[in-house]
């Protein structure tokens, strides 16, 4: 990837999954991380006050619907059709 930055190739990248999981510990990942064209996030960017807010909000819809008889489609599904709210 560093290569791939370094020559042109790619203009830049963002990054939120490693391997190994602390990339600050494998020296092959230094160049790619000091880059000033690569943006890192933790993987936890997720658990905003905000993203915790309206992931309750929507399994509180979930459940009430549920509740109201109203879960045709919801098996399996992650996020259900905008009919069910």
């Amino acid at each position: 990837m560093h290569r791939a930055l370094r020559e042109g190739w790619i203009a830049g990248a963002g990054l939120d999954v490693f391997s190994p999981e602390n990339p600050h510990q494998d020296p092959r990942w230094h160049p790619v991380l000091a880059h000033p064209s690569v943006v890192v996030t933790s993987q936890r960017a997720c658990l905003s006050e905000e993203a915790e807010a309206s992931s309750r909000r929507r399994v509180a819809e979930l459940v009430r619907a549920a509740l109201d008889g109203r879960t045709h489609g919801l098996v399996g599904k992650v996020d259900p059709p905008d009919g069910i709210r």
